[in-house]
């Protein structure tokens, strides 16, 4: 059987998502009636609203902005360089081996196909340097993005009298490299299905995992690298982890939100990379416990980070159980890590709390793509993403846009 040998993991580094200029502009008029969706400006974010069943929510998503992303990736096929169109073709093969996509994320993916063919006229678009159909395993490609593995990302919870009436603050930068085009091309995804909780993600078109997330009653995903073991190649088929937090989203309310977390995360399996998911609820009525766990997922199965009794903080390394840092702990990581630290001294307010992220922003070619502060109990957001004026910031480090849940999870 073929693996993903060590070249086709470095493949992955380079994913689609990161690659590409995938900018939000429409395909299909929001007006049509066979399309569950629309697209809505908020303040200067794109936000893609879409209802209904996973098909007909992938429907929409595909016909408003996927026809936009295939004609982006047939430009970058095309071109000298990166990616190279064999080595792509090679790795979606393999990867099918190894991808096992929930039941409702495949329906989600087919009706973001049939939306793309429908925004293309009624025909699927072509890739001219495959000589072939845009088609599913490109999708699939896609959306596997949780073997990249090597994104730097920062955050801290805190909670109870380290923050007083703001209840709980749950923070979040996601850094990778990118373009100024990518950094802007990202889009604020509202999903209202029909069954389970509306939620939204800070993502890229035609991507529908959660890499940052959280759902209208609160509960918060954020994902981190880890510094656990790794297998050289995946021994079973496994869910994307941005798809399993996906679910987690739609599935949970604040009280069992750990619990149901814990349950889909150990489904999946033995896990080929490592990753630290933090899951955040707003204040828990249950007596000292925490709004917060931290699974670490890994060759070796799912453990937990420990989480303080005021504060948790989340870099990119495992913590031991005294809350010092691992062995295997990256200098960078350590020191994102003591930065926020010294800012969690004293009470942490709104502007401590963005301040803090403006400490450990990256910058430079490896910039971060959004800085977020999640207020669950207040059921509202600051957003900021890593431009500013046209050009490449560090998202921390200009005024964020403030957004409420009421906004966000409006009715259709």
């Amino acid at each position: 059987m073929n693996t993903l040998t060590g070249q086709h993991r470095s493949w992955l580094l380079a994913s689609l998502i990161l690659t590409l200029p995938l900018v939000a502009t429409p395909s299909v008029s929001a007006a049509d009636k066979d399309v569950n969706g629309r697209l809505e400006k908020v303040g200067t974010f794109n936000l893609l609203r879409v209802w209904g069943t996973a098909e007909e929510m992938g429907f929409a998503h595909g016909a408003l902005v996927g026809l936009g992303f295939v004609q982006d990736l047939d430009r970058q096929l095309a071109a000298d360089g990166w990616p190279e169109p064999k080595t792509y073709e090679q790795t979606i093969e393999r990867l099918d081996q190894f991808i096992a996509f929930p039941e409702t994320a495949k329906a989600e993916l087919m009706g973001m196909l049939a939306g793309i063919k429908k925004a293309a006229g009624g025909k699927m678009p072509r890739l001219t340097s495959l000589d072939r159909d845009f088609g599913y395993g490109d999708l699939l490609y896609l959306n596997t993005t949780d073997a990249l593995r090597a994104f730097g990302c920062s955050g801290f919870t805190a909670w109870g009298e380290k923050t007083g009436d703001l209840g709980v603050v749950a923070t979040r930068n996601f850094d990778y490299p990118a373009t100024k085009e990518q950094l802007e091309g990202q889009i604020i995804l509202v999903r209202h299905p029909d069954q389970g909780h509306a939620f939204a993600t800070i993502t890229f078109p035609c991507y529908i995992g959660a890499f940052t997330g959280f759902n209208e009653h609160g509960v918060g995903t954020f994902m981190h690298d880890g510094t656990g073991p790794r297998h050289s190649s995946p021994q079973t088929r496994y869910t994307p982890v941005p798809v399993t937090l996906a679910q987690i989203l739609q599935q949970s309310k604040p009280a069992d939100a750990a619990r149901v977390a814990e349950k889909m995360i150990g489904h999946t399996g033995v896990y080929p990379f490592s990753y630290m998911l933090r899951v955040v609820t707003p204040t828990l009525r249950t007596r000292n416990a925490a709004p917060v766990t931290v699974f670490r997922f890994d060759a070796d199965g799912l453990s937990r980070n420990p989480v303080g009794s005021t504060y948790c903080i989340t870099t990119n390394h495992y913590l031991k159980s005294d809350g010092t840092a691992v062995e295997q702990a990256h200098e960078w990581s350590v020191l994102r890590y003591k930065r926020i630290s010294r800012r969690l001294n004293t009470t942490v307010t709104a502007e401590t709390a963005w301040q803090a992220l403006a400490e450990v922003v990256a910058q430079g070619s490896y910039p971060t793509l959004h800085s977020l502060v999640l207020y669950p109990d207040q059921k509202r957001l600051d957003l900021a993403y890593g431009t500013w004026n046209g050009q490449i910031q560090p998202a921390a480090s200009h005024s964020p846009t403030s957004l409420t849940f009421e906004r966000l999870f409006k009715a259709e």
